[in-house]
C-alpha cells in the first residue's frame, strides 16, 4: 500500500494528513453527514502521484487498479466510476480516451455521490475552494449533452 495510506480499521483508508486519532471520516465534511465507510474510504483513497506519467483521464482507472491490488474491490468501482459524469463507452469510443472500453457510470448510491461531490473541487489551483453550481454545470455542459444530463441527474439525486 502506498506509504501516504494508513489503514484505520479494516475498511477505511485515510491518507497522512488525516487525523491520526482515528477520528470518523464522517466529520470530515462540514455540510454533509457522510453515509458510510465506503464513501469515506473511496472519496479519499487515490494518491496523488500514482497517475504522475498517465494522462489524467486515466486517474480513476488507475486508482481502481491500485485498489483492486489492495484488496478492496468495492472503493476501485467508485475511483473507476467517478470521472466526469462518469463514462459510457460511447464516450471512451467517441473521444478516443485511453481507457479500457467498458461503461463507467456511477451505479450504486455511494459511487453516485463520490461522482457529484467530486464536480465541485478543483484538481489543479485552489483545491479547498468550493466551485458553484453555475460553474460546475458550465465545465459537464463542455462535454456535450449526455454528460451534463447524467449530472443533472445526480445533482436531482444530491443537490
Amino acid at each position: 500500500m502506498p506509504s501516504s495510506w494508513h489503514i484505520v480499521d479494516s475498511s477505511l483508508i485515510k491518507p497522512s494528513n488525516a487525523p491520526a486519532d482515528g477520528t470518523s471520516m464522517s466529520t470530515f465534511s462540514s455540510s454533509r453527514r457522510l453515509l458510510s465507510s465506503t464513501i469515506s474510504a473511496s472519496s479519499l483513497a487515490m494518491p496523488p502521484t500514482s497517475v504522475a506519467t498517465l494522462p489524467y483521464i486515466c486517474h480513476g482507472i488507475e486508482g481502481s487498479r491500485i485498489l483492486r491490488l489492495e484488496g478492496f474491490p468495492r472503493h476501485a468501482l467508485v475511483c473507476e466510476r467517478h470521472t466526469g459524469a462518469g463514462l459510457t463507452i460511447d464516450d471512451i469510443r467517441s473521444q478516443s480516451l485511453p481507457l479500457p472500453l467498458r461503461d463507467m457510470t456511477p451505479q450504486s448510491l455511494e459511487e453516485k455521490l463520490i461522482c457529484y461531490a467530486d464536480k465541485f473541487f478543483s484538481k489543479s489551483g485552489d483545491i479547498y475552494k468550493e466551485k458553484s453550481l453555475d460553474k460546475v454545470i458550465s465545465s459537464m455542459s463542455r462535454h456535450g449533452e449526455e454528460t451534463l444530463h447524467r449530472f443533472l441527474h445526480l445533482h436531482q439525486l444530491f443537490g
